[in-house]
C-alpha cells in the first residue's frame, strides 16, 4: 500500500514538472509572439519563395504606430510570380496585409532603406486606393507585403 502511495505522488509530480515547462514555454511563445509581430518578416520566414503580383483596392487602414500598420484589402487581380504555384489570394478575397520591412542591425525598420520607404506610403492610404504590389504567405498562416509598385 505504501508502495502504490509513493508511486501516485510521484506521478503527480512529474506531471506538475512537465505542466510547470509547458506554462513557462508557453509564455515564452506569447513573448515572442507580441514582440515579433513588431516585423513579421523577421518572426517567420515565407514557406518557400512565393511572392505574388497582387492589385487590390484599400478598404482600411489600422495603424499601430509610426511604422506598423495593418492593411485591409480586397483583391482584385493576382499574378504569381512562380511558375508552377497555385494563387492563394483570389480576386475578391478580402485580405489583411502587415508590411515586411528590411531591418537594420538593431532589428528595427531600416527608414533609409528604398523599399521600407515605399512600404510606409502606405499609412496614409484611405479606403478606395488601387495599390499594386507584391505579397508573401507567412509559415503562421499571415501575409505580409513585401513592396509596392504604385500607390
Amino acid at each position: 500500500m505504501q508502495i502504490l502511495a509513493s508511486a501516485a505522488i510521484l506521478v503527480l509530480l512529474a506531471v506538475g514538472c512537465a505542466s510547470d515547462k509547458t506554462q513557462k514555454s508557453g509564455s515564452a511563445a506569447s513573448d515572442t509572439s507580441q514582440h515579433g509581430e513588431l516585423f513579421p518578416g523577421k518572426k517567420d520566414a515565407a514557406i518557400k519563395s512565393n511572392n505574388m503580383a497582387v492589385t487590390a483596392v484599400v478598404e482600411s487602414v489600422a495603424v499601430l504606430d509610426d511604422v506598423r500598420y495593418r492593411l485591409f484589402v480586397r483583391v482584385v487581380s493576382t499574378d504569381s510570380h512562380n511558375e508552377g504555384m497555385e494563387t492563394v489570394a483570389d480576386s475578391g478575397r478580402h485580405m489583411v496585409l502587415s508590411p515586411d520591412y528590411a531591418l537594420d542591425e538593431q532589428g528595427k525598420c531600416d527608414r533609409s532603406n528604398e523599399r521600407n520607404k515605399r512600404l510606409m506610403t502606405l499609412l496614409s492610404a484611405k479606403g478606395g486606393d488601387r495599390i499594386a504590389g507584391n505579397i508573401s504567405l507567412l509559415q503562421n498562416g499571415g501575409w505580409v507585403i513585401v513592396d509596392i509598385e504604385t500607390h
